[in-house]
Order: C-alpha cells, then structure tokens, then sequence
C-alpha cells in the first residue's frame, strides 16, 4: 500500500514515472556523450576553425567544385 500511495503522490505532484526517470537517464547519458564529441571534434579543427565562409562564398565554392 505504501508503493501505491508514493505513486499517487508522484503522479499528482507531477514527478515522471519509472519508465519516464528511465528514459531521462538515458538521454542525459547520450547528451554527455554527444558533448564530450563535440568538443573532441572542436579542439581538432585547428587552424581550419579561424576560416568563416559566409553564404555568397559557401554557395560559389559548391558551384566550382561540381564544375
């Protein structure tokens, strides 16, 4: 009876559901991840991250690559 009335009170006080805390931990662990490889792949971008192509220089460079 103390489990049913813990997730009575959970329910009405709008805390997630087992299944919902579960998926929660889940995402939080892979947008770890994803930021630990974001920042891997920055601090390997070395010089190339200083060049900034605009859109007009983005757009001429594919058009003479497909030439």
């Amino acid at each position: 009876m103390g489990n049913w009335v813990r997730q009575a009170r959970g329910k009405a006080e709008g805390t997630p559901a087992l299944e919902e805390r579960a998926e929660i931990r889940e995402l939080e662990r892979e947008l770890e991840r994803i930021k630990c490889e974001r920042d891997i792949l920055g601090k390997s971008r070395g010089p190339l991250s200083a060049i900034s192509f605009s859109c007009v220089n983005r757009d001429r460079f594919d058009a003479q690559a497909h030439v």
